[in-house]
């Protein structure tokens, strides 16, 4: 009766990157950073390096190459079972100290900032470094890897994770006609993807 399987995050993403709620903990127990993290790890892939994926993450395969073929031939095995495959996107926020574009000077291209200080990242996500899908670069982005996704891997459908951020606009305000909402369902390639 099974018809469809979903993955969670599959991109590249921090494993050891600690959540800001750690980070109170840590300082209140005067722990170290390496203390907490051998404690906790994240193995869910919600703390994203880069603000879209391509490919799967490395270690996911036998090799650290052979990662995209190995998903290739697990969605094409699905459907040969007549199951549809699903994935589980992040485009709210990418990982605290992961994501090189904190250095790299594009803040205001692909992030939201905070109505009380533009001077830091939002957390309109819950979990800090909230991107902002809707302004063009990071809305090409967005749409470049939904159709890398079902062109490349033959993906059915998508989970767009903490998804009411895709209504946001750079500044933390709602949208009524959000463009990146508006590009997915116009473009030819994503139009009928679940």
């Amino acid at each position: 009766g099974v018809t469809a399987v979903q993955l969670l995050p599959i991109g590249e993403f921090n494993e050891l990157d600690v959540h800001a709620t750690d980070e109170s903990q840590r300082r209140q127990h005067g722990q170290g950073h390496d203390e907490v993290s051998s404690r906790r790890l994240n193995f869910w892939g919600y703390a994203p390096v880069q603000p879209a994926s391509f490919t799967p993450m490395s270690r996911y395969g036998q090799t650290p190459v052979s990662a995209p073929a190995e998903l290739k031939a697990f969605v094409k095995a699905l459907h040969e079972q007549g199951m549809e495959c699903y994935l589980d996107l992040v485009f709210n926020h990418v990982g605290n100290s992961s994501c090189s574009l904190h250095f790299f000077g594009v803040n205001s291209e692909y992030f939201m900032h905070s109505r009380s200080d533009p001077s830091s990242h939002s957390n309109v996500s819950g979990c800090g470094n909230t991107l902002a899908p809707n302004l063009p670069a990071m809305l090409e982005l967005v749409i470049q890897s939904l159709r890398w996704w079902v062109s490349e891997y033959h993906i059915d459908g998508y989970r767009l994770d903490a998804a009411g951020v895709l209504a946001r606009d750079e500044k933390e305000g709602c949208l009524t006609a959000p463009p990146v909402l508006a590009a997915i369902a116009a473009d030819p390639l994503l139009l009928d993807v679940k």
